[in-house]
């Protein structure tokens, strides 16, 4: 029995160490495996991204958009010399109104009148050259009648009639030619308006050949709104398209008058002009003014966020989260800007979750939570 007692007490002091370090292993391994369970529980919830969604609203057919615009002059008139001189009188400074045809400036011109006076003479030189040609040619013609001299003699006679009658046509062209630019030492207003700008005074000496104007008219009792939309919007926008132009405290109702019917290639903008009467003067040409209008659009489509849209090089996309909570990158069009917000189609059925702001690095079936939603504001 002695020697049973001994032989066990013998092999627990031969195993015992081994319990120690066994109890020792798993007392400082133990925290440590938790610790790479937490660490791993908690590289998998980081590794799901956390969004903000929104739900996209109806957008009907019938939203505006408001642009800036510009009102242009319904005419407008640079008027330069055609005739070279000295300014002798002007009688319309800038803020004059005046009527078509009235004078603005006289330009004395002597060396023109000179040369008017020398082509009058050169034509009655060519009008009497005529007459004696034209007589002689008579006589000759019956006396061929007669027998009496040759067809050749007559035939040089009818070909020297023909030759006064073109000289005395040239003359009375350079006489018509000099008496027209003799109109032109008068600078007249082409149409009723506004001098805007005068830079000639009693002594100037204007050059028919300078590029530099003398007066500037402009025609304000009507006006033209100059209005760029998007290309985005320029389908829906055309001639009839109702507008509401806005400039200071005032408002004016119209429809657009005429289109460029092509896209700016540089700007990317359809030109627009929308027609205003201007005949109590209270608008100015070159004033700027705010022009919301109203296309005539046939669809009804979703509006979401200006930042909820990516732009990839395959085109406008959103990231829309299914029920799984992963995410699925679809393609969008984007057809009116409204500033703030984007009307996209296809439209999107109201419960649809739609990420916010989806980063560059959101990717097609990345795992994604979900944060609190909010509505996007519909626009109509």
């Amino acid at each position: 029995m002695d020697n049973v007692s001994s032989s066990n007490r013998r092999h627990a002091r031969r195993w015992a160490p081994a319990a120690i370090l066994l109890v020792l292993l798993a007392a400082g391994g133990v925290p440590r495996w938790q610790a790479q369970v937490h660490a791993r529980q908690l590289a998998a919830r980081n590794a799901v991204m956390n969004v903000q969604v929104i739900h996209p609203a109806l957008s009907h057919a019938d939203a505006t958009i408001t642009l800036p615009g510009t009102l242009t002059a319904w005419s407008d008139a640079s008027l330069r010399a055609r005739s070279s001189g000295y300014v002798t009188h002007w009688s319309a400074d800038i803020g004059s109104h005046v009527h078509a045809g009235q004078t603005l400036a006289t330009i004395l011109a002597p060396e023109l009148d000179a040369a008017l006076e020398q082509a009058r003479s050169d034509q009655a030189t060519a009008q009497a050259n005529f007459d004696i040609a034209q007589s002689s040619a008579q006589r000759w013609q019956d006396m061929l009648q007669g027998k009496a001299t040759s067809r050749q003699e007559a035939e040089q006679r009818m070909a020297d009639l023909e030759a006064r009658r073109a000289q005395l046509a040239a003359a009375r062209a350079n006489v018509a030619r000099l008496a027209q630019a003799v109109t032109y030492t008068r600078i007249v207003a082409p149409f009723d308006g506004v001098i805007t700008a005068r830079a000639v005074d009693v002594g100037t000496l204007v050059n028919a050949a300078s590029p530099a104007e003398l007066f500037h008219e402009v025609q304000s009792t009507r006006l033209r709104a100059l209005v760029s939309v998007p290309d985005h919007e320029a389908g829906s926008v055309g001639i009839g398209t109702v507008v509401h132009i806005t400039g200071g405290s005032r408002t004016v109702d119209g429809t657009v008058s005429r289109t460029a019917g092509a896209i700016d290639t540089t700007s990317r903008m359809l030109q627009v002009e929308v027609d205003v009467d201007n005949a109590d003067g209270a608008w100015l040409p070159g004033q700027y003014v705010e022009v919301t209008l109203s296309p005539k659009a046939d669809f009804n489509g979703s509006s979401l966020p200006v930042e909820s849209v990516m732009y990839r090089p395959e085109g406008p996309r959103i990231a829309i989260i299914g029920a799984d909570g992963r995410v699925s990158l679809r393609s969008v069009q984007v057809v009116r800007d409204l500033g703030t917000t984007l009307v996209v189609s296809p439209m999107m059925p109201p419960e649809t979750c739609v990420v916010a702001n989806p980063g560059d690095s959101i990717v097609d079936g990345q795992q994604v939570r979900s944060l609190t939603a909010r509505p996007v504001s519909s626009t109509s």
